[in-house]
């Protein structure tokens, strides 16, 4: 949870907060660069198994049935089956609270799963 903050809710507050007090063509340029933050963030999951965040708190993310970082393509389409765990509620999102692998319904679907390392 904390990673997704840093990856994801950090940056987006940060746009947010500059076109309440900057006005649209600052807000503009915010925006590009969060996307571009997160597109960053996307590309590192994916080749080295961390973002910013996981990197942060320690997390990696791999490929269930190899252990190893899935990629930019799949990270990119993991990143999209997340509006699964959004459509049910969000209660996807919980999915890991009662499960034994901790994956959400998405990590489900795309066979991967994130973890702890020391």
């Amino acid at each position: 949870m904390g990673g997704a903050a840093v990856d994801w809710v950090g940056p987006l507050l940060v746009v947010n907060l500059v076109r309440i007090f900057s006005g649209p063509i600052p807000a503009t340029v915010a925006a590009v660069a969060v996307l571009a933050w997160l597109l960053w963030n996307i590309y590192l999951e994916g080749v080295t198994g961390r973002s910013v965040g996981k990197s942060l708190f320690g997390l990696v993310l791999v490929g269930e049935p190899t252990g190893q970082p899935i990629g930019f393509g799949r990270a990119v389409t993991r990143k999209l089956a997340h509006i699964l765990d959004a459509l049910i509620c969000y209660v996807g999102f919980l999915l890991p609270i009662g499960d034994l692998k901790r994956q959400t319904l998405a990590d489900k679907v795309m066979h991967t799963l994130v973890f702890r390392v020391s």
